[in-house]
């Protein structure tokens, strides 16, 4: 599994948490944002428990590898998030970019 994990400078505080598994072609979003795409995918077709962590206020969220609002962090190192505080967009330094980019790569080839 890859991860990124973005959040408030010398904080502990989360804003969102990109996973992904090789071979799946999704990206799994955690945190108190999602992304701004009209092509969200459902993370579960049930009822969950409340994470404990967030008490309620994280999201779970997934999109295609492909998806724009994905691949516009490793291109040109900025994703807009929606949260309940509105929309912000997360940008992203050169070293950002790439790691953005090596995550998209891994994740969409059938390697482990």
């Amino acid at each position: 599994m890859a991860k990124l994990t973005y959040g408030a400078a010398n904080s502990d505080h989360l804003a969102v948490m990109i996973t992904c598994q090789p071979g799946e072609g999704v990206a799994v979003f955690y945190g108190a944002a999602h992304p701004d795409s009209p092509r969200l995918l459902q993370a579960s077709s049930t009822p969950q428990p409340v994470d404990p962590l967030s008490n309620g206020a994280a999201y779970e969220t997934q999109v295609a590898l492909d998806d724009p609002s994905l691949t516009s962090l490793a291109r040109n190192g900025s994703l807009r998030l929606i949260s309940d505080d509105g929309s912000t967009v997360l940008t992203a330094d050169g070293t950002g970019r790439r790691m953005a980019a090596d995550m998209l790569a891994y994740c969409g080839s059938s390697r482990v």
